[in-house]
């Protein structure tokens, strides 16, 4: 989970990314999808979850318009289908945090995993590009 203070720092880090040629994709859960929705619900009720992702996906497209033109990228998508994993990727390596309700945030699990012949690597690749394909634009979205 990404934690709001930290993102001046997470900007910098991409800008500096981006001006070597590094490729950022962010795919985020649409804040008015049913998903979201339910999310709150199972958080507890109000627009709670809506909210942070309103403010994530803020942020991410902030860091998208600030990078343009650069060797690298920043991209961003939203999609509708309900959060499985979250998967952080370098390299060869990705970092995968279940989505285990009612273990959400600091509470969930994350496996670290390395890109090795018969591994799962792959297959967590594969979803999210499956997802990623399925995945739209996001319109800009206000705080």
């Amino acid at each position: 989970m990404i934690r709001y203070a930290v993102f001046s720092r997470l900007i910098k880090g991409h800008a500096n990314g981006t001006a070597r040629g590094c490729c950022y994709r962010f795919l985020v859960l649409d804040p008015m999808s049913v998903a979201a929705a339910e999310l709150d619900r199972r958080e507890g009720g109000g627009q709670q979850a809506q909210g942070r992702i309103r403010r994530a996906l803020s942020q991410f497209q902030l860091m998208q318009e600030q990078n343009a033109g650069k060797k690298g990228s920043v991209e961003v998508r939203i999609c509708t289908n309900a959060p499985r994993v979250s998967i952080v990727r370098s390299d060869n390596e990705l970092l995968v945090t279940q989505y285990v309700p009612p273990l959400l945030g600091d509470s969930s699990f994350t496996f670290h995993l390395q890109n090795v012949p018969g591994g799962i690597f792959s297959q967590y690749l594969q979803h999210f590009e499956a997802v990623w394909n399925g995945a739209q634009a996001p319109n800009t979205v206000t705080d």
